[in-house]
């Protein structure tokens, strides 16, 4: 794998990794999946993961948070 790819990556990690604190601070579900986007367009990772790629990853960390509650 290559450098940039590796870093890519372990970005994305990151960015993910904060998404999780969004989906237990968020109001709703849409709340979460936009500041998720702009999280990912802070980190210039935009385009390197789409936009309905993260409102997946979103939907699937809130459900396995909010269950928990259930």
């Amino acid at each position: 794998m290559g450098a940039v790819k590796a870093m890519l990556m372990d970005e994305e990690e990151k960015v993910w990794d904060k998404i999780a604190d969004v989906v237990s601070e968020s109001e709703d579900i849409s709340e979460a999946q936009s500041k998720a986007i702009e999280l990912f367009k802070k980190h210039d990772l935009l385009g390197y993961v789409d936009e309905d790629m993260i409102e997946e990853g979103v939907s699937e960390m809130w459900n396995e948070f909010w269950s928990q509650y259930a």
